[in-house]
């Protein structure tokens, strides 16, 4: 089973992500979380690996502001915790990769954020 972004697909995504999401998370729990909801969707029989997310503070990206854990399926993230960097980010965020990082460094104040693929 292969995600393809439509309507169906996207609601599987974010019914397996509900299960596992945190209203209020801390630091560190996205390592717990993003590893149960990648397990979650590869007993379905999707690909999702977990990875992480850098948010660096200088345009050159020598200066790292965090590391962020979340799941990616398909070209869309997952993210359960991302409420520990602001409560106005959705509890259980879905999102295109571009649309993710766009949005999570808006909200951050970084300069820029990366995955190990980009």
């Amino acid at each position: 089973m292969r995600v393809e972004g439509g309507a169906g697909d996207i609601r599987i995504l974010m019914n397996v992500l509900q299960a596992y999401a945190l209203e209020n998370p801390a630091d560190g729990d996205c390592l717990r979380i993003s590893t149960k909801v990648a397990e979650a969707l590869l007993a379905r029989g999707l690909q999702a690996e977990t990875v992480v997310v850098i948010g660096w503070l200088d345009e050159s990206d020598r200066i790292i502001a965090f590391f962020h854990q979340v799941t990616v399926c398909g070209g869309i993230v997952l993210d359960g915790t991302a409420r520990q960097f602001s409560t106005k980010l959705p509890f259980a965020w879905v999102a295109s990769i571009p649309d993710y990082l766009r949005d999570l460094a808006e909200t951050t104040g970084v300069q820029n954020i990366s995955l190990p693929s980009d």
